[in-house]
């Protein structure tokens, strides 16, 4: 059995984790549905610039959640590694090769991302095998 020195529950920190992973979707569709579809005018640079004059507020609270979507993301990381500390191994893929999977890769990796956020809010993990790994 191995020694834990995690002192909170992990069930707590999976639901902290959903719960942040939650954020980090809301405030990312938030970003790119409304904000930068009305203000960025790709390859027109004066455009983009007279948009974000016209539409100040809303650029600067994007600004705020973008930099607390970030702030969510480390803490969230930070819970993945006490989480998956107990298990062996990660895939790490070519670099090279990433340009050509993005594209393929949007939609399943949303669905993906978003069942785990909401796993971790309602299911969490087993406390019980946890302890035990």
């Amino acid at each position: 059995m191995t020694n834990r020195t995690i002192e909170t529950s992990p069930q707590l920190y999976a639901r902290i984790g959903g719960f942040l992973y939650l954020i980090i979707i809301v405030l990312g569709i938030f970003g790119e549905a409304f904000v930068r579809n009305r203000l960025i005018v790709s390859g027109d640079a004066a455009a983009t610039a007279a948009n974000i004059r016209s539409m100040e507020p809303l650029w600067r609270f994007h600004i705020a959640a973008e930099l607390f979507l970030l702030i969510c993301a480390v803490v969230l990381l930070w819970i993945f590694f006490l989480l998956l500390r107990p298990v062996s191994f990660a895939l790490i893929l070519s670099p090279s090769l990433a340009d050509r999977l993005f594209p393929a890769i949007l939609l399943p990796a949303f669905v993906g991302e978003t069942s785990l956020c909401l796993w971790l809010l309602v299911k969490g993990v087993n406390v019980e095998k946890w302890v035990a790994a």
